[in-house]
């Protein structure tokens, strides 16, 4: 079947009987897949990775190619199966490149430069956070803790584009460095970078 992320969305919360209906073949899969998302991204913050819930803009273009609507991009729960699925992808494709020693374009993300991770944790002092282990080596899962504790407040975005922009720029590389942001040791581009 040809569904799009609304359709599905819509079936996984009940919201439409007509679409349960018509693709009643698929919705076990469906839910089953629902699970396996939620599973994979479990696994992955709980290793650490470091999951930016900044808010996206989807433009709405007229025939002429000119912007008439702007509003904010929704990631249902269809958005996150493909993401998760997509994420494990492409770490189970670089680690078996990796330890079968093919040549192979890795999407490395680098740990953060010590200097730039100071000077976010001074400016995030003011507000009354910390993290832990800057003078170091520090683990994604700090950087994923502030955006836990920040949630909500105020702050949050100011804070969170800071510490976006504080790390490293992730690159396309022949080595594989690991993938900082995501605590992924493999990780590269085998699927569609657009979908990620």
């Amino acid at each position: 079947e040809r569904m799009t992320y609304d359709e599905v969305t819509k079936i996984l919360e009940d919201k439409d009987p007509e679409l349960i209906q018509r693709y009643s073949h698929l919705v076990e899969d469906l839910r089953n897949m629902e699970k396996l998302c939620r599973i994979l991204r479990n696994r992955r913050m709980q290793r650490g990775s470091i999951d930016f819930d900044i808010d996206e803009a989807k433009i709405t273009l007229d025939l002429q190619g000119k912007p008439v609507n702007i509003f904010r991009y929704e990631r249902g729960i269809s958005n996150q199966i493909i993401e998760e699925f997509m994420l494990v992808c492409n770490e189970t494709v670089a680690e078996y490149m990796y330890w079968n020693r093919v040549p192979f374009v890795y999407r490395v993300h680098e740990e953060p430069n010590t200097e730039k991770l100071l000077e976010f944790n001074e400016f995030i002092h003011n507000f009354g956070y910390h993290l832990k282990g800057v003078k170091g080596q520090i683990h994604p899962k700090s950087l994923q803790d502030l955006l836990t504790k920040i949630r909500g407040t105020r702050e949050e975005s100011i804070i969170s584009r800071l510490m976006l922009r504080s790390l490293q720029k992730a690159k396309y590389s022949h080595e594989n460095l690991g993938h900082f942001g995501l605590a992924a040791r493999y990780y590269c581009h085998f699927t569609s970078p657009i979908r990620r």
